[in-house]
């Protein structure tokens, strides 16, 4: 607890990725993407409970090999296209106890330094959010192709190229890393979304940035741990 404050951790670990085969038991160093996440969960002063939202064995044993508790997630909102959003507001309706605030943590975020968590809890009592997400504040150098006519074109004006270090607030931006969402459970179960109502933003590093969506992402963060490069 925070404050009086109460936490739920909840970890969702779907069976089936088309794009790393079995991507949440995959190992960076000695621990799986689920095992680390739990982890972090546990180095936590103010999370109350973790549960692991999943739909397959193998995860589920890993799951409770690590101590957390299981929610069996039903095959009708497991498949690719169903929302993390489902998962929670499932994982939430079926435990025995309320909890103030609902804390998502992803798998495939395998990196949290010490006190992130934390920090983010921390923020979202004291500012009195609705919800928080974790960003990785970056500047506008952006380059896109306009969908109508592919012509390629940019945030800023790349023939006078500002210094970064001359850039002020308004010219950067803030990229939804994944790593850590905290939203309270009423406005999560009122609003079906993980961001609503009064959003807070708490910028972390590049380094826990980093998430694994294909298996170049999981090689380079093996090599990370490895100190292989």
């Amino acid at each position: 607890m925070y404050k009086g404050k109460s936490f739920l951790a909840i970890i969702p670990a779907r069976y089936g990725s088309k794009s790393i085969v079995n991507k949440n038991l995959q190992k960076i160093g000695k621990k799986s993407l689920l095992g680390r996440s739990i982890d972090h969960a546990k180095q936590s002063r103010y999370i109350d409970h973790i549960v692991v939202s999943t739909n397959g064995k193998d995860i589920k044993e890993e799951a409770l090999f690590y101590r957390a508790a299981v929610v069996d997630r039903p095959e009708e909102i497991s498949g690719p296209l169903d929302s993390t959003e489902s998962a929670l507001i499932h994982a939430v309706e079926n435990i025995n106890k309320e909890f103030d605030y609902v804390v998502l943590l992803q798998p495939t975020s395998p990196f949290r330094l010490d006190g992130m968590i934390d920090r983010c809890i921390r923020k979202m009592v004291d500012e009195d959010g609705d919800s928080l997400l974790t960003v990785w504040k970056f500047h506008n150098f952006c380059f896109y192709y306009e969908e109508k006519n592919g012509e390629l074109k940019s945030t800023f004006d790349y023939l006078n190229r500002p210094m970064r270090q001359k850039l002020n607030l308004k010219e950067w931006f803030n990229f939804d890393n994944g790593n850590v969402y905290i939203i309270k459970t009423k406005c999560l179960l009122d609003s079906k979304c993980r961001i609503s109502g009064k959003v807070l933003l708490e910028p972390i590093t590049a380094f826990e940035t980093i998430q694994i969506d294909e298996q170049e992402d999981l090689e380079v963060c093996q090599k990370i741990i490895k100190g292989d490069f």
